[in-house]
């Protein structure tokens, strides 16, 4: 499973994931702890992706191939979701009839974050077998948290964000990693960590990726 934190500021976005990879469809397997879920799919946009990774990698083509030169957050909102649809039948076209696709972590997801016309937004989308829900948001002060439903992992970065809000929002130093983006990734971080506390499928290296107008796609490690 993953948890997967996307958060716009005024001219840009923040996204952060963990980076444990487990194998619902192959427990066997022992998870990995340094996977990187957070790819560059253009100098201004950002992708973590969710779930199930046979799937995800069909997601993430798709997703790059679809991308047209102009782009409005409403095109990319619509063609994350039909990405995710098509990773979902991808997975269903190679699993073996003897999984239980209706395993809770029998999922298809992707956030995705960065700037059109120099504005942020953030979409995500996210495809099982009982259902699907695409958000997108867009401005400043905006946030996608997927995964850690159980551990209430969306109220947690958002109270976090907004102190953070309320102290850097007004008044902070600007650069690639400022007071407030800067608060943004600790929260993100802390979230992140009260999930893997709780569930053996989230956990590992926390990667981070920042997206700001004039500065270069940037990532990093925590």
């Amino acid at each position: 499973m993953t948890i997967g934190i996307a958060v716009t500021f005024n001219d840009g976005v923040l996204l952060v994931a963990d980076g444990r990879r487990t194998y619902p469809l192959n427990p066997i397997l022992p998870p990995q702890d340094d996977v990187n879920k957070i790819f560059q799919i253009s100098p201004t946009i950002g992708a973590i992706t969710f779930g199930v990774s046979q799937a995800t990698d069909f997601v993430l083509h798709n997703l790059s191939l679809s991308l047209p030169p102009r782009y409005s957050p409403k095109d990319v909102s619509t063609i994350v979701k039909s990405s995710v649809n098509v990773g979902w039948s991808c997975l269903m076209s190679i699993v073996a009839p003897d999984v239980d696709v209706h395993h809770e972590r029998v999922k298809v997801g992707l956030v995705v974050g960065g700037l059109t016309n120099n504005q942020p937004f953030v979409t995500g989308a996210l495809k099982y077998s009982d259902g699907e829900n695409c958000v997108l948001e867009e401005g400043e002060y905006k946030f996608i948290v997927l995964g850690g439903e159980e551990q209430n992992a969306k109220d947690e970065f958002n109270q976090i964000a907004e102190r953070a809000v309320q102290q850097f929002g007004a008044n902070r130093e600007f650069g690639l990693m400022d007071n407030l983006v800067e608060a943004f990734l600790r929260g993100a971080a802390d979230t992140i960590n009260l999930v893997s506390a709780k569930r053996l499928d989230v956990g590992g290296t926390i990667r981070y990726a920042v997206i700001r107008r004039g500065y270069p796609y940037t990532t990093g490690a925590l």
